[in-house]
């Protein structure tokens, strides 16, 4: 069966990413910005590769539907009393079957592709937004370090400015002041990060595109060498105006029949 598993990846489960949370002037300006339209541009390709995949998914749902529905076709064509009782149509019919054989096989082929150059791919790519979910809570959590801190410095000056007091005064600006160089060490290297994740995109999904659109190419080509085949010089023996022509005839003549009630 060729219709996707979708139990790898939950398409419709919400986005494994979270906002960063404010810095509360604890960062750059400049850096804060950054990094929240970063977090927009992460949000917005995290959409679209998961759209890739379930409107790939529906277009070779489709393929499948349309290529049971012709096998069906094709397979009741030839026992059917159209064909049974003339060469001509029971030649064509079993022509039709076959081409009908080979296209699902090209069906088949074709998603194998798809598989192989869209949809693992990108599934593999999509399991980087959880990782990078895990690295924006640990940025988080760094800044919580540094509020907690900060929280503790403020109270210990609103006490009576003892020895004692000023001691723990003094190691809690330490503390803080260290903690505040390591989140914006982090939140520094987070942005960079993410920047030149986001840099890389492209070269990411333009190999897996182009071989989807070939892919689709091929397949359709090869569709259409095996339709064309059908329509050698046997079955054309007339144009396609004789052959209209020849048709209005014939139903001419089925119509003057007694049997048929002309209203």
């Amino acid at each position: 069966k060729y219709s996707i598993q979708m139990t790898f990846i939950n398409l419709w489960r919400k986005s494994a990413l979270t906002p960063p949370l404010a810095s509360q002037g604890f960062c750059k300006k400049g850096d804060e910005d950054e990094l929240n339209q970063l977090y927009t541009h992460l949000q917005t390709l995290e959409e679209c590769s998961k759209k890739i995949i379930k409107n790939l998914k529906r277009y070779e749902d489709s393929l499948i539907n349309v290529n049971k529905i012709e096998q069906k076709l094709s397979q009741e064509m030839c026992p059917s009393s159209i064909c049974v009782k003339s060469s001509t149509m029971r030649q064509l019919g079993e022509q039709y079957y076959s081409v009908a054989a080979q296209t699902t096989s090209l069906c088949h082929s074709h998603i194998d592709m798809q598989h192989k150059t869209v949809l693992e791919p990108i599934r593999r790519y999509n399991t980087i937004f959880n990782g990078i979910a895990t690295s924006m809570k640990e940025r988080d959590q760094c800044l919580q370090e540094v509020l907690k801190l900060h929280n503790k410095l403020e109270k210990l000056q609103e006490k009576e400015r003892n020895i004692s007091n000023l001691s723990k005064i003094s190691q809690a600006k330490k503390d803080l002041q260290a903690s505040k160089e390591h989140f914006n060490c982090v939140n520094r290297d987070l942005i960079n990060d993410l920047k030149h994740f986001l840099d890389r995109k492209a070269a990411y999904f333009h190999p897996c595109l182009q071989a989807m659109v070939q892919s689709q190419v091929d397949h359709h080509r090869e569709s259409i060498y095996l339709y064309n085949e059908l329509f050698d010089k046997t079955l054309l023996s007339t144009s396609v105006g004789d052959s209209d022509m020849e048709m209005a005839k014939l139903f001419g003549e089925i119509k003057s029949l007694s049997i048929v009630c002309d209203k």
